[in-house]
């Protein structure tokens, strides 16, 4: 009976000590299963963070890229536009030495034609003005003059004569300035005048 007894004993504490064993197993894995629940939570927020972190950067590195494109296109305007203004003021040079070189060609012809002015007579004028039905080259020059000096109704021959009977009609035509002429008096003169055979 006591081997019995003590048989029974030890199957019972071996029985124990496996029942504690499991115990201590199960409490192992619940408290395993209740951190790797905590990590999932952890886990779940932290990929939040990082997706808006990750959108925020996106975001910033359109930005980047849009103003790079913005300012990559200013300099190409900027460049474009350096060629354009180097290319007229190319045009603007060469314009003006021409407009130089047909000056100085045109200066000797302007001084005697002011001198020429100087030399016209009062009773010249007034011979002209006396003319009922002038010549056309007469009438076209006359014509012609009160055009350039701004005078209407040109084709009126009777305004024509109130324009040379003014008195300051000869100093006007001396003071003339032909780099003030505009471009609609400058076509009305060629179209109209200069370029009629009866001008010849």
């Amino acid at each position: 009976i006591r081997k019995f007894l003590s048989t029974e004993e030890e199957k019972r504490n071996a029985l124990q000590e496996q029942a504690t064993h499991i115990r201590t197993g199960l409490t192992k894995l619940l408290e395993t299963q209740e951190q790797v629940a905590q990590l999932n939570k952890e886990m779940v927020i932290k990929g939040e963070v990082l997706k808006a972190k990750d959108e925020e950067a996106n975001m910033k590195l359109n930005m980047m890229v849009e103003k790079q494109n913005e300012a990559e296109q200013k300099k190409a305007q900027a460049e474009k536009l350096t060629v354009e203004l180097a290319e007229q003021n190319e045009q603007i040079s060469v314009r003006k030495v021409s407009v130089e070189t047909e000056l100085s060609e045109a200066e000797p012809t302007l001084n005697a034609a002011k001198q020429s002015l100087a030399g016209i007579k009062k009773s010249q004028l007034d011979e002209v003005r006396s003319l009922q039905k002038p010549p056309p080259p007469v009438k076209f020059t006359m014509e012609m003059v009160c055009i350039m000096q701004g005078e209407k109704n040109v084709n009126d021959w009777g305004e024509v004569r109130k324009a040379v009977a003014k008195s300051d009609f000869i100093p006007s035509l001396l003071n003339f300035d032909p780099m003030k002429l505009t471009e609609k008096t400058i076509k009305q003169v060629q179209d109209n005048y200069l370029s009629k055979t009866d001008m010849n």
